[in-house]
């Protein structure tokens, strides 16, 4: 039996999670679908430099299978307010529960502890049907649109 863990993340796990996050970008938000900036506008090193500021500044977390990293999330906490703002897997981990399990533990958790539980979903990105319908699976439903998310919450 695996152990599945979400721990907080340490200055050190950036260049893990951006490995994950800067493929998620280039292949959704850098794209040159309509909406979405050209593939040519990625710099490599000025969004490296963003992340890493963002990384410095957030609440993190890793996710692990028996103390190895599989992925990470970043969670806005603010008030009565938690805010689920990245989830990234690595690609083999996907599909495989991993977010089920650990945000049905964490939704509960939060709804029990008072607090109103939100999700941002990137709009038309290769897993946002993914996301939106494992969120709905979870009790969350379509809050607000904003310019390129879906802001869902628990209702």
């Amino acid at each position: 039996m695996m152990n599945l863990e979400m721990k907080p993340a340490k200055q050190g796990d950036c260049g893990f999670a951006w490995a994950l996050f800067s493929e998620f970008a280039q292949q959704n938000m850098f794209s040159g679908a309509q909406g979405r900036r050209a593939p040519k506008d990625w710099q490599e090193d000025q969004e490296f430099q963003r992340f890493a500021k963002y990384w410095a500044a957030g609440e993190h977390y890793l996710i692990t299978v028996d103390e190895a990293p599989i992925g990470w999330a970043a969670l806005d906490k603010n008030g009565k307010t938690v805010v689920i703002e990245n989830w990234h897997l690595l690609p083999r981990w996907r599909n495989r529960a991993v977010t089920k399990t650990i945000l049905s533990e964490l939704v509960h958790r939060w709804k029990t502890e008072g607090l109103l539980v939100k999700a941002a979903v990137l709009e038309n990105s290769q897993l946002s049907s993914v996301a939106e319908g494992l969120l709905t699976k979870l009790g969350f439903s379509i809050e607000r649109l904003e310019s390129h998310s879906k802001i869902m919450h628990v209702v």
